[in-house]
């Protein structure tokens, strides 16, 4: 009896303990244009191994699969979420099924239900579901603004390399990569402590711009003259515009490489007194 009664409250407690367990897929729409994409989500609330995604044979991998997890402690009780992220562009209309992921959480698998999509014929505004990437590549350029591109020789140009940020991203990191030669200019750096961040304004959008080099240069012939590029690589923190199981928004971080690219300044003969 005793037997029994131990066997029937561990099967109850496991029981118990599998139903707290969930993971789930979720996508952001069922159906779609031919032309748009759809962004899946594999979603669970503990920690898992052996991750198998769906085949996703009837469509192309845009992105993915990248993670994000959210972790925390509240009033001594742990929260966890960890989710495994992919966009998809439709290779034909139609109606498709996703089929099941599955995960391995203490010794058992889990897997999601499977999800049905249609794809419609191309629509005309098609809303496409960004990736991370798409985001980091918004929210951050870099620019050589140049004082004057059409100065006369030995005339003082100043040039500022402003690294624009979107305000929904973070900044967590910045390396330098290349940095450019004056060849033909005399040259005078504009030595800073720290780079100077300030607001500013670019096409009609804000941004928190960071001035990251500043030099005065005198070209020393005429014609037409091409700068070197500044190269940058960055860490951003992006919003994915999704909330994990608790309602919180969740982020990812991407690593992005901005440019100046090339700057051409005209430099005119001096005018004939």
């Amino acid at each position: 009896m005793k037997y029994r009664l131990i066997l029937f409250i561990t099967f109850l407690v496991q029981s118990l303990y599998a139903q707290n367990i969930e993971f789930r897929a979720d996508v952001s729409k069922n159906t779609l244009g031919a032309n748009e994409r759809v962004r899946i989500e594999f979603t669970m609330n503990k920690n898992g191994d052996n991750f198998t995604p769906p085949s996703f044979h009837d469509f192309v991998v845009i992105m993915g699969p990248s993670q994000s997890v959210s972790e925390s402690w509240i009033n001594g009780v742990r929260s966890f979420s960890k989710t495994y992220i992919y966009i998809l562009q439709p290779k034909a209309k139609g109606k498709f099924t996703i089929g099941q992921a599955s995960i391995d959480i203490d010794g058992r698998t889990y897997k999601t239900a499977p999800i049905a999509i249609t794809v419609t014929e191309a629509v005309a505004a098609p809303s496409i579901d960004k990736t991370s990437n798409d985001v980091a590549r918004e929210s951050l350029f870099l620019l050589a603004e140049v004082s004057k591109p059409n100065p006369y020789l030995n005339e003082a140009v100043s040039v500022t390399y402003r690294l624009y940020v979107g305000s929904n991203v973070a900044l967590n990191d910045l390396q330098w990569l290349t940095v450019p030669k004056f060849p033909n200019f005399w040259s005078q750096e504009i030595k800073m402590q720290e780079y100077e961040i300030g607001d500013c304004s670019y096409q009609g959008r804000n941004y928190r711009c960071i001035v990251v080099k500043k030099v005065v240069l005198y070209p020393q012939k005429t014609g037409t003259i091409t700068l070197e590029p500044l190269t940058m690589d960055a860490v951003l923190t992006v919003p994915t515009n999704q909330r994990d199981f608790f309602g919180r928004m969740m982020y990812e971080q991407v690593s992005r490489r901005v440019t100046s690219g090339n700057k051409t300044i005209n430099v005119k003969d001096l005018p004939e007194e």
